[in-house]
């Protein structure tokens, strides 16, 4: 009777057993996770494991007295084997737990493999396998159903694919099958991102000042060096200039640009590679307006820079960190702008008669020469019945022709019509080589020019002049040794005695604003840039 009991006892355990099994295997799943359906399925202690087993599951053992019998195992009637047989049943093991997945980068498909063990006596039926607690989505698994055998087992492949917005996170891998005791196994995912080193940058000087006042435009050099472990890309660089009375910068990244100072070599579309150790080289550029003192100019020069802070998402660097303290710190001195000479105011004089073409040669020359400007030497008046033709080879070369370094030449040069005075080259060119005289009164002008191009000469110009005591055209401007020049660029040159680059700079009422476009002309020369303190100049803008 008490093996009776025992055994009426094993049957309707069994029963209990299969009939969860059955109500799990045909469970549905929904949603994001799995479910093992209503009536959940008791669990119980699995106790140890078999051995080299470092998974979760295993075969349970029912506790309880063991069933005894008095008959041999050999015992023909076979009834004590089927009174204390246990139903076989599958039991699922998973190696390991947790699974670690660290080092995920993007971009980069990183997979774990997890092996499916049934230490069971009876197949093992899969239904599904799925992740839960996957908040960025990054995780992808092996699907199911499948079936392993007793003793049989399978890997399942894990898979991980990042984003730039995840961060280190577990997650839960949900296996569903007809285990009786673990129809639900859950094996935690450790997922971390792949550490990539970063960026780390710093302004080498970290402050630009002189301690003189700077009077021209002058360039200075920043470094923006990289001492991290990780590349940056240096995407933008600006200068803004900050309150004059110490308050604080404005945001450097939204105020307007500097109009003191500029940045040169800052990156356009394309930004610059700073390696681990590497520097870029910023010229920040100072202008220095007019003024009648001395001027301090605070402003703030700030670097983006774009680098790695894991798993290659991106992150902004800006330099300097605290808009406090300016790092562009220079006094401009009064500028001044080169204010020329001229020639000196002369007297009208009583004109003096030439008699012939001879008379007009030897006056011609006898003439001292302009060597350099101001072109203050010229004649006196002379007047000449005529008609005569003077052509310009009957004339010696002057003494500076001797030794040249060039061709050297002569010709005549009338800016102005002179009455009683034509040149009789055809088209009239510029230079004349032959000049008709009749009737006129006049002076000269003799001065040396240097033509430059692709073959550079020396050339003396005998310019025709109308008398002392004429008064200039309409938009001649007048010199104080009552010569009359045709625009503002010869007055200044001729009369003002200004370089070619000063000259440029200047109109009839002085020197042009900064910035100011400008040209000059030197010889077949021309040159343009910007005007800078009254002087044009084709570096700095």
């Amino acid at each position: 009777m008490r093996n009776a009991g025992r055994h009426a006892a094993s049957v309707i355990l069994a029963s209990a057993i299969l009939a969860a099994a059955f109500l799990v295997s045909s469970c549905g799943t929904s949603g994001a996770g799995l479910d093992s359906g209503t009536g959940d399925t008791e669990e119980r202690d699995p106790g140890p494991s078999g051995p080299g087993d470092e998974g979760v599951g295993g075969s349970d053992e029912i506790t309880g007295d063991a069933p005894s019998s008095d008959l041999p195992p050999d015992d023909p009637s076979g009834e004590a084997n089927s009174e204390d047989a246990t139903p076989a049943e599958p039991s699922i093991v998973a190696i390991p737990t947790p699974v670690v997945m660290s080092g995920v980068a993007c971009d980069v498909a990183t997979q774990r493999t997890l092996t499916l063990w049934n230490q069971g006596a009876a197949p093992l039926a899969v239904q599904a396998v799925a992740i839960e607690d996957d908040p960025y989505g990054v995780l992808s698994v092996d699907d199911a159903p499948f079936v392993l055998a007793p003793d049989a087992s399978r890997p399942l492949t894990l898979g991980a694919q990042w984003t730039p917005v995840a961060t280190r996170f577990t997650a839960t891998l949900v296996i569903l099958s007809d285990d009786p005791i673990r129809p639900r196994l859950e094996v935690p995912v450790l997922v971390a991102p792949a550490e990539f080193p970063t960026c780390k940058v710093a302004f080498q000087p970290n402050t630009l000042s002189v301690p003189d006042p700077v009077d021209a435009p002058r360039d200075f050099t920043a470094n923006v060096v990289n001492t991290g472990a990780g590349n940056c890309d240096l995407e933008q660089v600006v200068v803004i200039d900050c309150p004059a009375d110490g308050g604080d910068c404005p945001d450097p990244f939204e105020a307007a640009a500097s109009h003191v100072f500029t940045v040169r070599g800052a990156p356009d579309e394309v930004p610059i590679r700073v390696a681990p150790g590497m520097r870029a080289t910023l010229k920040v550029r100072f202008l220095p307006p007019w003024s009648g003192e001395p001027a301090t100019y605070r402003a703030l020069l700030a670097v983006r820079l774009r680098g790695a802070t894991g798993c290659n998402s991106t992150q902004a660097i800006d330099l300097p960190a605290s808009m406090d303290t300016p790092n562009v710190l220079l006094t401009a001195a009064p500028c001044v702008p080169p204010e020329p000479i001229g020639c000196p105011a002369t007297a009208c004089g009583n004109a003096k008669p030439l008699a012939d073409a001879d008379a007009v040669v030897a006056y011609l020359s006898g003439l001292e020469w302009n060597l350099d400007r101001p072109w203050c030497l010229l004649g006196d008046d002379v007047t000449v019945a005529g008609p005569i033709e003077i052509d310009a080879a009957s004339i010696p070369l002057p003494a500076f022709c001797d030794g040249a370094d060039a061709p050297c030449s002569r010709g005549f040069r009338l800016w102005s019509a002179v009455p009683g005075v034509a040149c009789l080259d055809e088209g009239e060119p510029l230079f004349c080589e032959r000049i008709r005289i009749e009737d006129a009164r006049f002076r000269v002008r003799a001065a040396r020019m240097r033509l430059n191009g692709l073959a550079p000469s020396w050339l003396g110009v005998i310019d025709v002049l109308g008398p002392c005591d004429a008064a200039c055209a309409e938009g001649e401007l007048a010199c104080p040794d009552h010569t009359c020049w045709p625009n503002a660029l010869l007055h200044c040159q001729g009369c003002l005695g200004g370089s070619d680059a000063v000259c440029g700079c200047r109109d009839e009422a002085g020197p042009l604003p900064d910035d100011s476009r400008c040209f000059w002309v030197s010889g077949d020369v021309i040159g343009d840039g910007w005007c800078r303190c009254g002087t044009c100049s084709t570096t700095y803008h």
